[in-house]
């Protein structure tokens, strides 16, 4: 078992109507510094949740994150998950942000990366294509 800590990324265009819409999730294993992003590569649910936002740029942020989260940085190891976002999302009047680090326990990141992706951020997918 291993344990990692987890953030959502989170995109709220109006921070009075604190709406929101989770488009990722990031995971981070301390004891290997392995960090796993999984998020919503379609603007198709954005659009159909947020009409009047420019989905297409905020795609390309989210591209842009998981590029840089990927990337091979041997100092990663000895950061936290909330210094290592913090780094690549600044904490600035932003549509996008990352929500409080938490903590859990699994059998492998993937494994923890995948359920937390399904519950966090495409639970309701399936009820939205099949038009319920």
């Amino acid at each position: 078992m291993i344990t990692f800590h987890y953030q959502v990324l989170r995109y709220q265009p109006d921070k009075e109507g604190e709406e929101f819409m989770n488009l990722g999730v990031v995971v981070f294993a301390p004891g290997t510094g392995e960090v796993r992003f999984k998020y919503l590569d379609s603007v198709k649910r954005l659009s159909a949740f947020f009409p009047a936002g420019n989905n297409v740029y905020i795609k390309g942020l989210v591209r842009s994150l998981a590029e840089n989260l990927s990337a091979d940085d041997k100092q990663r190891a000895h950061k936290g998950l909330r210094e290592l976002t913090a780094s690549l999302l600044p904490s600035v009047d932003s549509a996008l942000y990352f929500s409080e680090s938490r903590s859990g326990l699994d059998t492998d990141l993937e494994t923890a990366l995948d359920a937390l992706y399904d519950r966090m951020v495409t639970r309701y997918e399936q009820a939205q294509d099949q038009g319920i």
